[in-house]
This record gives C-alpha cells, structure tokens and sequence, in this order.
C-alpha cells in the first residue's frame, strides 16, 4: 500500500482542532512516508483593526483589544503539529502536481476557500470533508461530513501561541450527509 500513497496531498484547515489535525497527519504519513500534509488557506480580511480609538476613529495608546485580519482560529496549532509530524508547516500549493488530495475543510465561509483555489483542476481522486457545499464538494470523489467548532471539543492554538481548549457545545445531527 505504501506505493500508492505516493502522490497523496492531505491538506487541513486552520479550523481543525489540534487533536485532529494530529490525527489526519499521522494517518496521511502512516499511508506512506512521502505522503505531504501542508496546511490549507488561511483567510485574511484586511488589517487588524486595535481598541481603543479616539473620537475621529484612531487607534489610541494603549491597545486594550485587537480583532485581527486573520480569520483562522487555529493557524499556530496546525504549524505545530505539521512541524511535528511532517517535518514542516508547508502551505497549500494549488499549482503542485498530486495524485489524490484529502481536502478536510471547517471553513465557515466558502469564499475563504474558493477564492484561495480559483483555476486549481482538482486531481482524479479528490476526498473532501467541509461544513457546506463548495467548488471543491462538487469536483469531489467523495464528500464526508464535518462538525464546527460547537460540536466537538478540542484545543486551539491562539496568536500568541496560547493553548485554548474547549468543550462541545451542542451535539452533531445523527446520520449526517
């Protein structure tokens, strides 16, 4: 089986909890020692924007608060565990060549995704697991179901490199599609 994991692209979401993301790496690398886990799109929405703010809009000193143009609440956690597992935190090149891509989305905004793979031509084996219908979903082989953030607990990697973990809030509808 290692021979046919040549070519295999596994690319997770900053969304993925950390535990995840640990999971879907090692499964990657255990099909086959080449086998590239790289990190999927990171949304950014402009610049980040800091709290307090005068009268006329501008920031004041000091900074109580900031709401940071990176959209992704698990960035740092997945560098980590790609370092960790795969030797590296490589981004997602649509550009590259590949055999079979496992494409495990979360994004709450198709945009985000779409507009990060705009002209990519999916291989002949695409396996996606994402929240909502996209470009990708319909290109896909297979289509898994996800949970958000709410439904499942797991731990997030902030910013500052801060750990967060979190409990599940509500349970996932049974016998997803």
């Amino acid at each position: 089986a290692a021979t046919n994991a040549r070519g295999v692209v596994a690319v997770l979401s900053p969304f993925l909890t950390v535990e995840e993301a640990f999971l879907y790496a090692t499964a990657a690398k255990g099909l086959a020692a080449d086998a590239k886990v790289v990190l999927g799109p990171v949304p950014v929405v402009g610049e980040d924007d800091t709290y307090p703010k005068d009268v006329r809009g501008n920031p004041v000193q000091p900074v109580k608060f900031t709401i940071r143009a990176e959209k992704c609440p698990n960035r740092k956690g997945l560098e980590a565990v790609l370092a960790a597992v795969a030797g590296g935190a490589a981004a997602f090149d649509p550009k590259a060549a590949a055999a079979a891509v496992l494409f495990v989305g979360g994004y709450p905004d198709r945009g985000h995704v779409e507009s990060a793979l705009l002209g990519w031509k999916p291989p002949s084996l695409l396996v996606v697991q994402d929240l909502f219908p996209t470009s990708l979903t319909a290109a896909a082989t297979y289509v898994l179901p996800a949970t958000s953030s709410f439904e499942k607990d797991g731990t997030f990697v902030n910013h500052a490199g801060l750990a967060q973990t979190f409990p599940r809030a509500v349970r996932p509808p049974q016998e997803a599609r």
